[in-house]
């Protein structure tokens, strides 16, 4: 999937760079536009050399702004600043003696920075317009936490341990979005990876990588 959402986003790329350099017709389209975006989404974590993921999605959310350019009659660049708040768990079997299983909870907030160059195609005389875009992210992360619950036959036992020096600082990454507009307001898919991996202490767990789906509505202003 990375590699589709890769190849989708060097094409953009592509044409973005190609028609730059052209001027829309009317000047009104030549202001940028600005709005906020906020949705629910999950997130889950892929180990290396894993064909399948064995962690488990967790409800997340996004919140965020963003300014909205247009290059081209149908080509807008985007820039945004995001906070993300993402979990995802795991279970194991009998991690140690007289211990059924173990839960481990990877919490993590971010504050994000994505660029995106975003395909737009007017529908319906202009009132609907369909869209889709790909872009890059640079982020750090605010607090992350990974608790660890052992469960046993008549008790659990809950430890939370501060992780944030585990992640790379910055965190990079990309998003392929596609979403549908009725002016002012919108609605979008996004999929979501991080090029960084990081590390679970304790877990012998190395090289975790994050994924995420989001589902997104947003208001635009100075359309």
């Amino acid at each position: 999937m990375s590699y589709k959402a890769l190849a989708l986003l060097v094409t953009i790329l592509t044409i973005g760079v190609g028609l730059g350099g052209q001027r829309l017709k009317l000047d009104n389209a030549k202001q940028p536009r600005y709005g906020f975006l906020i949705g629910p989404g999950c997130s889950s974590l892929d180990e290396r050399h894993k064909d399948a993921g064995n962690w488990n999605i967790f409800p997340g959310y996004l919140v965020g702004g963003f300014v909205r350019k247009p290059l081209t009659s149908w080509l807008d660049a985007q820039a945004e600043i995001q906070f993300v708040s993402r979990r995802a768990y795991r279970i194991f079997d009998h991690p140690q003696p007289y211990v059924f299983d173990m839960k481990v909870d990877i919490d993590n907030k971010l504050l994000r920075l994505p660029v995106s160059l975003i395909i737009a195609q007017p529908l319906d005389h202009g009132i609907i317009t369909a869209y889709m875009g790909a872009g890059l992210s640079l982020g750090t992360p605010l607090q992350v936490t990974m608790t660890k619950e052992l469960r046993y036959q008549n008790q659990s036992v809950s430890t939370t341990q501060n992780i944030w020096d585990q992640y790379p600082i910055p965190m990079t990454g990309y998003q392929a979005l596609l979403g549908i507009k009725i002016s002012p307001t919108f609605s979008e898919l996004r999929f979501g990876c991080d090029f960084n991996s990081f590390n679970a202490p304790g877990l012998g767990l190395n090289e975790l990588k994050q994924w995420e789906i989001w589902w997104l509505f947003g208001l635009t202003h100075k359309d």
